[in-house]
C-alpha cells in the first residue's frame, strides 16, 4: 500500500515485508525515529537511530543516509515514522513506513526487548536457589554446595 505526499510516493509495507528485505545484504536503510528513551527498550537488529523530534533531525539523515538507496523507517506504532516518511519523501528519498511500527515488529518477530546495561538480570539466592530475571522471564537454578 502506498500513499501520495506533494507528488512523492510513501510506500506502507508488514513486518514480514522487512524481514524479506533485511535478509538481502546492504539492499535497505533502516531508520529507527524514536527517541532515546525508547530505543533503550529495544531496536530492530542494524538500525540507524535518528529521532524525528529531534531539532537536527534533517541534517542527521542528510549526514548520515544515502539518498541512492532505499529507506526504512519506524517508530513505536506508526504515527511519528509517518511524519519521518513525508519528510523524507520531499528531501528526494525513496522511503517505506513500517506499518504497526516497533510494536508490530515485536509481536510479529516475537522478540522480546533486550537486557541492557541499565537493567541487568537481577540475581537472587535464597535457601539454595538462584534466580534469574532477564527481561520478562525469571528462571530458577538449584545450587549444589560441595
Amino acid at each position: 500500500m502506498s500513499c501520495q505526499t506533494n507528488g512523492e510516493e510513501i510506500t506502507n509495507i508488514t513486518v514480514v515485508e522487512l524481514q524479506a528485505e533485511l535478509a538481502k545484504p546492504d539492499a535497505i536503510q533502516l531508520v529507527d525515529v524514536r527517541t532515546p528513551a525508547e530505543w533503550q527498550k529495544g531496536t530492530v537488529k542494524g538500525a540507524m537511530k535518528i529521532n524525528v523530534l529531534g531539532d537536527d533531525f534533517v541534517a542527521e539523515v542528510e549526514k548520515s543516509v544515502n539518498k541512492e538507496k532505499p529507506v526504512y523507517v519506524y517508530c513505536r506504532s506508526g504515527r511519528r515514522s509517518m511524519k519521518a516518511a513525508k519528510i523524507l519523501a520531499k528531501k528526494g528519498y525513496k522511503v517505506y513506513n513500517l506499518i504497526g511500527g516497533y510494536k508490530a515488529w515485536v509481536k510479529e518477530t516475537k522478540v522480546e526487548e533486550p537486557c541492557h546495561e541499565t537493567n541487568p538480570p537481577i540475581k537472587k539466592v535464597e535457601n539454595g536457589k538462584l534466580s534469574l530475571s532477564i527481561g520478562k522471564t525469571p528462571t530458577t537454578f538449584l545450587t549444589h554446595n560441595s
